[in-house]
């Protein structure tokens, strides 16, 4: 059987990924671990500082990936290593007071590697080919304290820092949602210098994520993920009805020629659902959205295909830039649009549930937690000792039952009307029985499904 793919879009993935780590000397046994790191994020870029390397020794080896620059030093080190289909036109080297930086670039961006060692002032001075590109990610163990990056002081590397920062007209990548990247096993406490810095221009499309510790280093791997201005949601598929578009003639018809020759009894309820799933999938639409982008209308989606077909060629560049700074302020308007359409038709009398749904969303407060339950499984045990013990009552002289009469509205048949009239109260969107029968397709019946199903009903009050 043949297996169907799902489209995906070349949005569902970020541009770039580039991982950072000062691995404290580089073995074997850490460039397995973090040849599976690359593997499992689908890294482009590794930059891997301290690589305790000196010229006389073999050159660092990550299985998969391709060594396409390297600074040797018996204490210090850095090393750029790329994936497959990551090709640099050029490379440039630059160790001037002690400060290794490596800059590769790969035609759409200059990505660079960055090792100050602790008892080095900071000093950038820039290979040739740093300001080859408009795009520029810098990322490596600047070893300076800020507090704009988690330090409780700054000093005179930290200040260096931020001042180079402001004139290259870079904008730092941090988060403090995310695990510090340095664990002091000496202080036992978690720091911050491993860190980010992109262009201006990309800043808002990119994202740091801090990596699981690797054994026999202080540090974690950083990784800095450029994505495009919009990101689809990506949903589970499951074709859904799309009543909107439904034949409804043609659905009750033919449900009703369908049940003119399978007999109402309930034994045949089975072929009655059948015959609805069959005349369901005829003639009511079923289709499934497996990437979402929410706020999207149809005069904003000529302009995601051109964001799209720009994307793919150069996702730095400024035509992509530009069309997807329009595309996300007519994305942002069709969200706000829809919003405030969410808020002004809000009922707290008919549909509290929404409403309060709404407003914890706007204030962002989390769900009550469940406290746990103070009962003990001996006080389980013991009122259930107790309910099976009767107490004693007193002897009462039972009454005389009455007689039932035929017309008892409990035992007598059911009616047309009644079941059309319950048939017309049911409430559309609501979930499915066992059966997998909708109330939406329950309430477009035909005259004689209705009748087959009262008939029915009425076979089973009889025989219960």
């Amino acid at each position: 059987m043949a297996i169907q793919s799902h489209p995906v879009s070349p949005l569902s993935k970020p541009a770039l990924r580039v991982i950072s780590i000062n691995i404290e000397g580089f073995s074997r046994d850490k460039s397995e671990i973090l040849s599976e790191l690359c593997r499992s994020t689908q890294c482009d870029i590794l930059c891997v500082q301290e690589t305790h390397r000196d010229a006389n020794q073999s050159r660092p080896y990550i299985p998969g990936l391709t060594l396409i620059a390297e600074i040797c030093h018996p204490k210090h080190g850095n090393a750029v290593f790329v994936a497959p289909g990551i090709s640099a036109t050029s490379v440039e080297y630059s160790s001037d007071n002690g400060v290794e930086i490596i800059t590769v670039d790969i035609g759409y961006c200059t990505v660079t590697s960055v090792y100050k060692p602790p008892n080095t002032p900071f000093q950038f001075v820039p290979p040739t080919n740093f300001n080859n590109d408009k795009t520029k990610i810098v990322m490596g163990d600047f070893n300076s304290h800020s507090t704009n990056w988690g330090y409780n002081a700054t000093n005179a590397d930290g200040e260096a820092v931020e001042e180079w920062a402001e004139t290259q007209d870079l904008t730092l990548i941090h988060s403090i949602k995310e695990p510090a990247s340095f664990n002091s096993g000496r202080w036992k406490r978690g720091y911050n210098p491993d860190l980010i810095f992109v262009s201006a221009n990309v800043a808002s499309q990119c994202t740091k994520t801090v990596s699981t510790p690797i054994p026999r280093t202080q540090h974690r791997p950083i990784m800095c993920g450029i994505q495009p201005v919009v990101r689809p949601i990506a949903t589970p598929y499951r074709r859904r009805f799309n009543y909107r578009k439904a034949n409804w003639e043609q659905y009750r018809n033919s449900i009703d020629d369908a049940l003119l020759k399978i007999p109402p009894a309930p034994q045949n309820y089975d072929q009655f659902m059948d015959e609805v799933k069959i005349r369901s999938r005829k003639y009511i639409p079923r289709a499934c959205r497996v990437l979402y982008i929410p706020g999207l209308s149809r005069e904003s989606a000529a302009l995601l295909r051109e964001y799209e077909t720009h994307y793919n060629c150069d996702p730095f560049s400024e035509d992509t830039i530009e069309t997807g700074e329009r595309l996300l302020t007519e994305v942002s308007e069709g969200r706000r649009s829809r919003w405030i359409d969410t808020v002004t038709n809000i009922n707290m009398t008919h549909n509290s549930k929404k409403a309060w749904t709404t407003i914890r969303k706007l204030t962002n407060e989390a769900p009550p937690p469940m406290s746990p339950s103070q009962v003990t499984a001996d006080q389980i045990a013991h009122q259930l000792l107790l309910n099976g013990k009767h107490p004693r009552r007193l002897s009462r002289v039972p009454k005389a039952s009455q007689p039932t009469t035929p017309n008892d509205s409990i035992s007598r048949p059911f009616l047309l009307g009644e079941i059309t009239k319950v048939i017309r109260e049911l409430k559309c969107g609501k979930a499915s029985g066992v059966d997998n029968i909708s109330v939406e397709q329950i309430k477009n019946l035909g005259p004689v499904a209705v009748s087959w199903l009262l008939q029915m009903f009425n076979e089973c009050l009889i025989t219960a």
